[in-house]
C-alpha cells in the first residue's frame, strides 16, 4: 500500500466520526425533497410553528439571503401549494417561492410557471429561491429568463440552521430534531467530517508529492465509478431478464459512452438508462439516472393520446416523486447517488452482494410499474 493511502486510512480510523442514529433517515429517504426537507424547512420557517420562535427563524433566513422588504409578521408557509415546494405569503400580498432540489431534475417552465401563477393571483413576488445542495444553476428551460436566487444547503441553509439552534433551545423536542436535521444536511453536503481529521489530511497532502498523487487518484476514482456504474446497469438488466421474462428485451441500454459522458459537464449528459416496451399498449417503462436512479413511464402523446391519458391518470393514483418532462410519473428506486456517492453508497457499490440486491430492487421497481400499467390498461383496441 502506498504510504499516502496508509496514512489516510490511519487518520480516518482514528479521527473520522461515523454516522450516528438519525430519526429522519430512519423514517424517510435522506434526499426526499418534499416529504422530508421541504416539510421540515417549512416547519422552521412558519411563524406559527411549534418551535415557539415566532417569525425569528424566517427573519434570520431572509437576512442571510439579503432579502429585504418582506413582512414576516403575518407570514404563512405552505408546502406543495400548486406544486410549489415551499410558498411563503403574507397579508400584504407578498409571496416568496422556494424550489427545493436535492437530486430531482428541472421540468420545462417550472420556475417560470410558478412565478407567473402567483403573479396572476395578484401577489407581489420576489425572485424565487432555487435551493440545491451546492447552489447550482437552474436549467434554462425551467426559468425561461426570469430572475432567481441560487441558494445552497452547504453555504446558506447549514449556517442558518446552526443559528436557529439558539432560538429553539427551550423546546426540547424541536431542539433535538434540529440537531439531527443539521447532521443530515452535513452528511448530504459532505461537511460531516471532523475538522481535526480534515486538517490532518491537508497536512498530509502538503508533504512530498502527495498532492500530485491525489490528483491522479481523483481521476482513478471517477474511472472506477464508471466501471461500477456499468456493472450495476448490467446487473439490473440481467435481473430483469431472469426474474421477469414477460418483459421484452430492452430497446435501449446504457453504453460505456453514456457512462463516460455522465461524468462530464456536457449538455444532455444525464437521463439515460434501460427502456422496455410495455407490450400490451404503446409506451414504455424505464430506469434512468440523474444523480439518483428513478423509474417511470413514457408514451408519445401525439401518436397515442388515449393511452397517454391512461398513464397520465395513474400519476394521481400511484405513489411517485413527481412528473417528468413528458408529463408522466417517475419515482426513485434506490438511495444511490452516482454523481456524489456517500460513504455508504461506495461501500454498497464495491460489495458484490449488496450491489446485486440493489440491482434486484431496481428490477422489481421497474416491473411494478409495468404491472400497474397492465392493471389499468383496457382491452386492446379500445383506446386509439
Amino acid at each position: 500500500m502506498h504510504p499516502l493511502i496508509n496514512q489516510a486510512a490511519l487518520l480516518r480510523a482514528k479521527h473520522h466520526r461515523p454516522p450516528g442514529f438519525n430519526l429522519f433517515t430512519l423514517l424517510r429517504s435522506a434526499s426526499d425533497e418534499v416529504r422530508l426537507h421541504s416539510r421540515y424547512l417549512a416547519f422552521l420557517l412558519d411563524p406559527d410553528g411549534a418551535h415557539a420562535a415566532g417569525g425569528t427563524l424566517l427573519k434570520l433566513l431572509l437576512e442571510a439571503l439579503n432579502i429585504e422588504g418582506f413582512d414576516c409578521q403575518s407570514a404563512t408557509v405552505e408546502v406543495e401549494y400548486r406544486k410549489i415546494d415551499i410558498l411563503i405569503r403574507n397579508a400584504k400580498g407578498q409571496a416568496l417561492i422556494i424550489e427545493n432540489k436535492i437530486h430531482a431534475g428541472d421540468q420545462d417552465g417550472q420556475l417560470y410557471g410558478y412565478l407567473k401563477t402567483l403573479e396572476s393571483e395578484g401577489y407581489q413576488t420576489f425572485a424565487p429561491l432555487y435551493l440545491t445542495l451546492d447552489g447550482s444553476d437552474a436549467d434554462t428551460k425551467s426559468c425561461r429568463g426570469i430572475d432567481y436566487q441560487r441558494v445552497s444547503y452547504a453555504t446558506d441553509i447549514l449556517p442558518w440552521l446552526e443559528r436557529c439552534q439558539l432560538w429553539v433551545i427551550r423546546e426540547a423536542a424541536v431542539r433535538e430534531s434540529l440537531l439531527q436535521y443539521i447532521d443530515l444536511v452535513r452528511k448530504l453536503t459532505f461537511k460531516d467530517q471532523g475538522q481535526k481529521y480534515m486538517d490532518m489530511l491537508k497536512q498530509t497532502l502538503l508533504k512530498d508529492n502527495n498532492l500530485v498523487l491525489v490528483r491522479d487518484l481523483q481521476k482513478a476514482f471517477i474511472e472506477t465509478l464508471k466501471d461500477l456504474q456499468l456493472i450495476l446497469w448490467q446487473a439490473v438488466a440481467r435481473r430483469i431478464e431472469e426474474k421477469y421474462p414477460e418483459l421484452s428485451k430492452p430497446y435501449v441500454i446504457p453504453t460505456p459512452a453514456n457512462v463516460d459522458r455522465y461524468y462530464t459537464n456536457a449538455k444532455g449528459n444525464k437521463n439515460f438508462g434501460l427502456y422496455y416496451e410495455l407490450g400490451f399498449m404503446p409506451g414504455a417503462v424505464y430506469i434512468e439516472l440523474n444523480h439518483r436512479f428513478y423509474c417511470g413511464y413514457y408514451c408519445d402523446v401525439s401518436s397515442h393520446a388515449g393511452h397517454y391519458k391512461r398513464l397520465e391518470r395513474m400519476t394521481t393514483l400511484v405513489q411517485n416523486n413527481g412528473t417528468s418532462s413528458n408529463g408522466l410519473l417517475w419515482r426513485y428506486t434506490t438511495e444511490l447517488d452516482m454523481k456524489n456517492p456517500s460513504d455508504e453508497n461506495l461501500m454498497m457499490l464495491t460489495d458484490p452482494d449488496r450491489r446485486e440486491r440493489a440491482a434486484e430492487r431496481m428490477a422489481d421497481d421497474l416491473h411494478d410499474l409495468w404491472r400497474k400499467a397492465r392493471e389499468f390498461c383496457p382491452e386492446p383496441g379500445l383506446i386509439p
